[in-house]
């Protein structure tokens, strides 16, 4: 299973971009990134961009997806479900605080200070991002970046 932190890491330091052009889009980018999103995939890509794996956490079919708050206060907050004995615990911290200007998203978690662009498409967010060498050893040999994926809750 792959840690939140991880999530977290590729959600850090993303690398796709978003065009805005005025204030009412920056407005409307931040509203667009408010409310909960829940964690849907996440890509294993190589160099050229092409999806070399693919995880999609199971424990969803049991428990529920984790979710994540990006509150309009500018806090955001994990809710996240572990199966373990049969049952299903539910985790809820306030892990860090938000901040979007324009397409740049800056993000404070655990001492920690990152910033990154991020990609809308209607209820999708998508974020990008290289892989440590570190991070690297836990995929193929040829994966470089990961792309994850969360879908807005309605």
């Amino acid at each position: 299973m792959k840690t939140l932190k991880l999530l977290f890491t590729a959600l850090i330091v993303s690398l796709t971009t978003l065009s805005c052009s005025s204030d009412d889009d920056n407005n409307t980018t931040t509203n667009s990134l408010v409310g909960k999103w829940t964690y849907e995939k996440e890509e294993a890509l190589d160099a050229n961009g092409k999806v070399i794996s693919t995880y999609i956490p199971t424990e969803y079919e049991f428990c529920g997806k984790n979710v994540l708050d990006f509150q309009s206060d500018g806090a955001y907050v994990v809710t996240q479900y572990e199966y373990y004995l049969n049952n299903c615990n539910q985790y809820t911290s306030v892990i860090g605080t938000w901040k979007l200007e324009g397409n740049l998203l800056t993000v404070e978690f655990d001492d920690e200070k990152d910033s990154q662009t991020v990609k809308f498409a209607g209820d999708i967010a998508e974020f990008e991002a290289p892989l440590s060498r570190d991070q690297a050893g836990d995929y193929e040999l040829n994966v470089v970046k990961l792309r994850t994926i969360l879908k807005k809750v309605k």
